[in-house]
């Protein structure tokens, strides 16, 4: 088989493929769930491990193992903080997978990241002490994996909080966005697309001291993407600083959150895997990111392909949506 192992969540989709022996191949599930056409396409539909076994002309088989199972998630993806020392509780929140979460990689050593009833439900805490960016990679059992990046600046830096792009709909509740650093005063501006669109309710920074805290309250009702940047400049002499987060306003989401497919996947060096995007917010892009070589093709809006290649043994496809908000898919490549 092109690919021995592949993890989907339940509803996805994904075409096995054979190489080598004899064609024409003929495609057959032995176990589990979910349902396989003739051509190979094989559907999720519950929890559990389904095996596909193809068998050439002369009657040479090989199987692949797909894994059905609840996504891995992170929210948020990234975080800003003070580099200050001061440890901090549930930083992020890492959901669903299967089996034990684990921390394998994180670029800054120095600062202190632990996971938390480290099950199917776990949470972060994290000691910013030295400055820069924390790249924190977490697996489940099965090789799934999640991205957190963490920015640990100095106390001088204004920053607001949360930093990535900020997702509500219309008639949604209010977003508190604090601000931190920097010198107060601070001042607010916005610019909103539509340029005719109605941008809600930005309710200004009205305390004189710390904590400082920015409200928006997005409009009553709409219709598409509304796009409102907040920006907030402080009074730091000769070099004002400034600081803006996105928040897009939009219809109740129906697809549910950000989703790459499959999730985690070990093929054979050689083999092109198609890559599905689903939920969060259109328009997405594809990278690779990390080890490997060439980016993903683009097949449509929500699809592109790649092909994998030895070495090396990993790669890594990332999927960012209009938000800002990305996930990450792990290729596992065996020659």
């Amino acid at each position: 088989m092109a690919e021995t192992v592949v993890n989907l969540g339940p509803g996805e989709s994904y075409q096995v493929s054979a190489r080598g022996g004899f064609r024409e191949y003929q495609f057959e599930k032995t176990s589990g769930p979910g349902a396989l056409s003739s051509s190979g396409r094989y559907v999720s539909s519950d929890d559990g491990t389904a095996l596909i076994r193809a068998t050439d002309r002369f009657g040479a088989a090989a199987t692949a193992r797909i894994n059905v199972h609840e996504r891995l998630r992170l929210s948020p993806s990234s975080v800003t903080l003070i580099g200050n020392g001061v440890p901090r509780t549930a930083v992020a929140e890492i959901s669903g997978g299967s089996g034990q979460h684990t921390i394998v990689s994180q670029t800054l050593i120095t600062n202190h990241a632990e996971l938390v009833d480290a099950g199917e439900h776990s949470t972060l805490d994290y000691t910013p002490t030295s400055i820069g960016i924390d790249t924190i990679e977490i697996e489940d059992a099965l090789g799934n994996l999640v991205v957190l990046t963490i920015t640990v600046t100095t106390p001088d830096d204004l920053v607001l909080i949360p930093t990535n792009g900020v997702t509500t709909t219309y008639g949604g509740g209010d977003i508190l966005i604090a601000v931190s650093g920097g010198t107060p005063d601070y001042a607010v501006t916005y610019a909103v697309t539509p340029d005719s669109a109605e941008p809600g309710e930005i309710t200004p920074l009205l305390s004189d001291t710390a904590p400082f805290t920015l409200t928006y309250t997005p409009p009553g009702s709409g219709t598409g993407t509304l796009t409102v940047v907040l920006t907030v400049t402080d009074t730091t002499p000769v070099t004002p600083q400034t600081a803006s987060i996105t928040v897009f306003v939009t219809e109740p989401l129906t697809d549910g959150p950000l989703t790459i497919s499959p999730g985690a996947i070990t093929a054979t060096d050689g083999t092109t895997i198609e890559f599905r995007a689903s939920g969060g917010v259109p328009p997405y892009e594809f990278e690779r990111v990390g080890p490997g070589s060439g980016q993903p093709v683009v097949v449509n809006a929500t699809t592109v392909r790649y092909t994998v290649s030895f070495p090396p043994g990993t790669a890594q496809i990332r999927l960012t949506d209009h938000t800002g908000e990305s996930v990450v898919a792990k290729i596992s490549v065996t020659k």
